[in-house]
């Protein structure tokens, strides 16, 4: 039987890329998709970890906290909508200019066009 991490209020540290070596891994190998927004990045394995990437460019301290809590609140309600294995959102310096709203449906699209391949 399949293992579960992911609990009703919980975001483990067991599904989480937590190491610079890990997010390196997806660099040159990895699948890659996005919108103008989002851009996802992941390997195959077996259980699903989450990245997330919000350069400076972005916006100030607080508002890259926001889009990360907003992705991590994502990935924690949808889990199974992600690729298997270890994934990385990266967002682009254009989402500091959008609203919570917008962030969760451009989230959504990237996220559903990474789902295809």
């Amino acid at each position: 039987m399949k293992q579960h991490y992911f609990f009703v209020h919980s975001f483990p540290k067991s599904a989480r890329l937590l190491k610079p070596e890990e997010f390196n891994s997806l660099r040159g190998k990895a699948f890659s998709k996005g919108n103008r927004y989002f851009r996802l990045r992941w390997q195959s394995k077996e259980n699903r970890r989450l990245g997330i990437v919000v350069s400076k460019k972005v916006a100030k301290a607080n508002r890259r906290n926001l889009i990360k809590r907003i992705v991590r609140e994502y990935f924690r309600l949808h889990p199974s909508s992600f690729p298997l294995g270890d994934v990385i959102v990266i967002a682009n310096p254009v989402v500091g200019t959008l609203t919570k709203k917008e962030i969760w449906e451009y989230l959504k699209d990237a996220h559903s066009t990474s789902k295809k391949r």
